[in-house]
């Protein structure tokens, strides 16, 4: 989980400092494949850590913050393109990206813990 989000940001950035339609296409093809580790993690995570009462109220908001925030996410970085620039957009999300990454990363080891615990799943070092 924690390798998906990071190779996402990481991902992000060539698409700032190239102008290749071959770089930019392999990085957004590249780019696509954390994204669906990230979605088969994190469902199957909140499936088995969230009481089965709860999970439709997990699962609306998983819409409404993937699908429902899109919008206003394509509207703000619209823009930001006109003040900063495209390249200066894919800058500052993947640098963004990375700082969200590492701020993220001790809540993501205990929620990995957490799941793990409730798995059994023997400890590993990480």
């Amino acid at each position: 989980m924690h390798s998906s989000i990071l190779g996402y940001a990481l991902l992000t950035l060539p698409l700032a400092f190239f102008s290749s339609p071959l770089i930019i296409g392999a990085s957004l093809f590249l780019q696509g494949l954390p994204l669906i580790a990230w979605a088969v993690v994190s469902r199957t995570l909140w499936q088995t850590v969230v009481p089965e009462e709860y999970r439709g109220r997990i699962s609306s908001i998983f819409l409404l913050l993937g699908a429902g925030m899109a919008p206003v996410g394509l509207l703000l970085g619209g823009f930001a393109a006109d003040l900063i620039g495209l390249r200066g957009v894919f800058l500052v999300s993947g640098i963004g990206l990375l700082l969200m990454y590492a701020f993220a990363h001790r809540g993501l080891n205990f929620v990995a813990r957490e799941a793990k615990a409730r798995l059994k799943v023997p400890a590993t070092s990480s």
